[in-house]
């Protein structure tokens, strides 16, 4: 076996390793993001009045004015009902455990198709 074989073989071990890392790193990142996601949860269900960070009210903020907008915009176009009967209950349930950054992407979502 030459040297040069030798060479091309190792560096596609290497690349099929790196592979495997990559998909060890997103599981092991999806992971720890479910479990970080599970932990709020349940600190917000523990702890319902407790005070919102910073980041939350701005969050909470800027999801109001998003919703605000999305409403305005569907009564105009005579699509309210619609709306909020496909996510009006989404929005409950991220203002119960501070999810807004859901919530907006969905209205965003929402306004950009009302347009």
């Amino acid at each position: 076996m030459t040297v040069e074989t030798r060479i091309s073989r190792c560096r596609e071990r290497i690349k099929e390793i790196e592979h495997k890392l990559a998909i060890e790193r997103r599981l092991l990142s999806q992971l720890f993001a479910e479990e970080r996601e599970q932990a709020l949860k349940r600190e917000a269900e523990a702890n319902p009045e407790k005070e919102l960070t910073h980041w939350q009210k701005v969050r909470h903020e800027e999801g109001m004015r998003m919703l605000n907008q999305l409403t305005k915009r569907s009564i105009e176009n005579g699509t309210y009902e619609a709306i909020m009967k496909e996510w009006g209950k989404e929005m409950d349930e991220a203002r119960k455990y501070g999810e807004y950054k859901d919530a907006m992407d969905k209205a965003h979502f929402w306004l950009e198709r009302l347009k």
